[in-house]
């Protein structure tokens, strides 16, 4: 459901490690970035185009926002499946022949309030990518058949799928953490699968695919008024002018509570810590970053370090971050922990998080976290997919903020006022009980998502109020 990006741009904290580490701004100061060519289209795509001159390769990333949830929970995965699953009845629809006729090197990902389409391409079928773009905008090339293939033998297909198990993980919490939001409506149902109907599907679509939804970032050997022109001019009949729908923040976000997945019998222990965090548009996000890699880092991690003390040393924790619109979401992954063991972790980590803000980071900690996060910039930001992925992400939280354009010079400023004293006081909001200081905490919701056989992990979660859940398709 949602993109797995690795710690992404948690970014740029320039000034601040040149005064820490007394580094002179030369060394730090990188490549200048590359000039990027943004252009409004007359119909209400937003079109970015960054040439990069001599690329053999183009890749490009649409990012649509979808505010519209639908009647029925699911209804963005079976959408999903009728446009781009080539494994349905009918074959290849339009959209996929013309994906095809691109090289098919093509991902989808379903971020619960956004849909994010990547497509590689040679810059010589920059005209059929334009093509794939008006296809979809304009799509209405329904079929009944896809439509029942992709309802009947869902489970089993997707059971069938690498990573099905991580999919369900983020649905499930995701569910838990924005009921009643865009957001927390991707997991599917039996109940779904019987009540929903094609109607439903072409609803969903209509009412979310508009250009005044869509960003579309270019990356390539291509000449950016050229490109320009090859999207107005597929769009120049286009006549669904709606106006852009409103995507409200999720508001009364839930904590402590504990899911229990069942993956099959004897499959391995995996806790999965979901924590919402400030967007990456506030200042505070910067903080909220610093304060997990203290906690879960590894190897100098607190929560990592005392668990290497408590008889838990063989535990592995590894860090993805989601971002969206209105927060971020931080997933921390703790695998090798024996069933008899979950319940020591949860105590230990949430004892740390009170200790730290009891005792105060000290400076040796905050410049560890922020080396390694700054160290992360560093390597990603020579990713290719990296800096296009970056670029999205300003663009999906700038539609409906309307904020200053994230980029590098801004994120040296932000990152100028993430204090250790703001760490600090981050910390102690979050061990207050008053709704006021929890909001402006670095975690504003949680909750812990366990899978495993529950044959074997129920009995050690007794003291919680454990919800269990079993895939009923």
């Amino acid at each position: 459901m949602c993109t797995k990006n690795r710690l992404p741009g948690a970014l740029a904290r320039i000034l601040s490690l040149c005064l820490a580490l007394s580094l002179p701004l030369g060394l730090l100061s990188g490549q200048p970035e590359n000039k990027t060519y943004r252009f409004s289209g007359s119909k209400g795509l937003a079109l970015h185009v960054l040439p990069m001159s001599g690329s053999q390769i183009c890749t490009a990333e649409l990012v649509v926002l979808t505010p519209y949830s639908g009647i029925h929970p699911g209804i963005s995965q079976i959408t999903y499946e009728n446009l781009f699953n080539p494994g349905l009845a009918d074959g290849h629809n339009s959209l996929l022949v013309v994906l095809r006729r691109l090289g098919g090197d093509f991902s989808v990902i379903n971020g619960g309030d956004h849909f994010r389409i990547r497509v590689t391409f040679l810059p010589e079928r920059l005209n059929t990518f334009i093509q794939f773009i008006e296809k979809l905008f304009t799509f209405d090339n329904f079929s009944q058949n896809r439509f029942n293939a992709s309802t009947l033998y869902y489970g089993s297909r997707l059971r069938r799928t690498p990573g099905w198990e991580t999919q369900i993980v983020h649905q499930l919490a995701y569910r838990h953490l924005f009921p009643n939001h865009a957001m927390g409506s991707g997991l599917v149902t039996r109940d779904t699968l019987k009540r929903v109907k094609l109607a439903h599907v072409v609803t969903f679509f209509r009412r979310n695919f508009r250009l005044t939804h869509a960003n579309l970032i270019i990356k390539g050997d291509v000449k950016p008024y050229v490109t320009f022109g090859l999207v107005e001019k597929a769009f120049n009949n286009y006549r669904r002018t709606e106006k852009a729908l409103n995507l409200a923040p999720p508001e009364n976000l839930p904590r402590g509570h504990i899911i229990l997945f069942h993956t099959g019998h004897n499959s391995p222990v995996r806790v999965h810590w979901f924590k919402v965090i400030p967007p990456l548009k506030k200042k505070a996000h910067m903080a909220s970053l610093v304060t997990e890699k203290i906690m879960f880092g590894m190897p100098l991690g607190t929560v990592y370090n005392k668990a290497s003390m408590a008889d838990l040393a063989s535990i592995r924790i590894e860090t993805d971050i989601q971002d969206h619109c209105h927060y971020s979401v931080i997933c921390n992954t703790i695998s090798r922990l024996a069933p008899e063991k979950i319940h020591r972790f949860i105590l230990l980590a949430q004892s740390e998080r009170r200790k730290l803000a009891l005792q105060s980071v000290d400076r040796k900690q905050y410049l560890y976290a922020v080396n390694y996060l700054f160290s992360r910039f560093k390597v990603n930001t020579a990713s290719f997919a990296n800096d296009l992925r970056l670029k999205a992400l300003e663009l999906l939280c700038e539609v409906e903020s309307g904020h200053t354009k994230i980029d590098q010079g801004n994120f040296r400023n932000i990152f100028q006022q993430v204090s250790l004293n703001q760490v600090n006081q981050m910390l102690r909001n979050d061990i207050r009980n008053s709704p006021r200081n929890r909001a402006q905490g670095s975690v504003l919701g949680d909750v812990i998502v366990i899978t495993g056989d529950s044959r074997l992990i129920a009995d050690h979660l007794r003291m919680y109020d454990v919800q269990k859940y079993e895939p009923d398709w």
